[in-house]
């Protein structure tokens, strides 16, 4: 500490940069590592999603969405739910279509005398198009899709 104290200020900062880059080093994680137990999480979330999903969502979301487009939900409800999340609501926007993604909680949170799906029509970008509305909920009342 002495050693240090004798220093010029300019040196300090050097010793003091130096030991920042190696501690920040040393915590950063190994990349494959990481993206083996992300994968695997997420592995583990799709198998309980994706079949309660399937059989909960009505015949019409399966008709009328796209396959990629229920892709993205997916992935959006098992990354959350992979970790424990519970998140109310989830905006997702993909090539001008906006959805929300809604759990029981979300239903229940509206402001008095307006709906959810009033909620977030206002909270659309000013120049979004309105061509359709689309609704879903899942048979046991766990999740809507606006």
């Amino acid at each position: 500490m002495l050693a240090a104290a004798r220093r010029p200020a300019h040196a300090c900062r050097r010793v003091l940069s130096t030991a920042t880059r190696s501690v920040a080093a040393a915590a950063r994680p190994d990349v494959s590592e990481l993206t083996s137990i992300l994968e695997q999480q997420q592995r583990e979330a799709a198998k309980q999603i994706v079949p309660w999903f399937v059989e909960q969502m009505p015949d019409s979301y399966f008709r009328q969405v796209s396959a990629e487009a229920q892709r993205g939900h997916l992935r959006a409800i098992t990354a959350f739910s992979a970790q424990g999340f519970s998140v109310p609501e989830l905006a997702l926007t993909d090539g001008g279509m906006h959805t929300f993604l809604n759990n029981k909680a979300a239903a229940a949170s509206a402001p008095q005398g307006t709906s959810r799906v009033e909620e977030q029509l206002k909270s659309l970008p000013a120049d979004a198009e309105l061509n359709r509305v689309l609704l879903y909920q899942s048979a046991d009342g766990e999740l809507s899709l606006n």
